[in-house]
């Protein structure tokens, strides 16, 4: 349709329309009432019409300014953010990144993705994500956080393996092992990786770094 001549009347837009046909149905009718509700306070002045971006307080336009718009709008603070360690090896880091993304096929996350499974109880009885987030309550010097944030990502990654054992080969977990296992580890990444030459294995087993 087409309003060949617009006037206002009783407050509302009014004039006389060059239907290519008329509204059929009670839906069309609800629409057209609902378009001229839109239209009542709208001021007609004379002169030529011009766009005006409301984004900006001078009405001009910029690609900047509607890229702020988007992130103002779009952006939120995430509930959590992984912290990279070059203390350990790079895909060591990138399993306890897919644990926090909840993108490991862990039994929990298979289940979400429609995927059976024979039981949904973890082997390892253990939750993942309170490792990483275990050295934001400890009172801590930065260095020994960064070597304890440094253990927790290893014992995630073993942990991870040792599970995988468990249910693909039937290997049962041993505590004594797995703590050997993350302790050795532990001791020649720190020490190599974070330049801390000065630690020894005594000092490390008896938890003084």
């Amino acid at each position: 349709m087409v309003a060949d001549r617009l006037f206002m009347l009783d407050e509302w837009i009014c004039g006389n329309w060059d239907w290519s046909r008329e509204p059929v149905g009670i839906a069309e009718v609800e629409e057209l009432r609902g378009l001229l509700q839109l239209c009542q306070g709208v001021s007609l002045r004379p002169g030529e019409d011009k766009v005006v971006w409301t984004g900006d307080e001078f009405g001009g336009f910029s690609v900047r300014n509607i890229k702020e718009k988007i992130y103002q709008n779009a952006y939120s603070e995430p509930e959590f953010v992984f912290e990279w360690k070059r203390l350990v090896l790079r895909k060591v880091s990138f399993v306890a990144w897919r644990v926090a993304l909840g993108r490991l096929p862990t039994r929990d996350a298979l289940i979400k993705r429609n995927i059976p499974v024979s039981s949904i109880f973890c082997p390892t009885d253990l939750c993942f994500r309170d490792l990483l987030e275990l050295h934001k309550f400890l009172k801590l010097s930065k260095d020994k956080a960064n070597v304890f944030q440094a253990i927790c990502l290893i014992a995630v990654w073993c942990l991870w393996k040792k599970r995988n054992a468990l249910v693909h080969d039937g290997v049962p977990i041993y505590l004594s092992g797995l703590m050997e296992e993350i302790k050795v580890l532990g001791f020649l990444w720190v020490k190599n990786r974070g330049k801390m030459k000065s630690i020894t294995w005594e000092n490390w087993c008896r938890f003084k770094v």
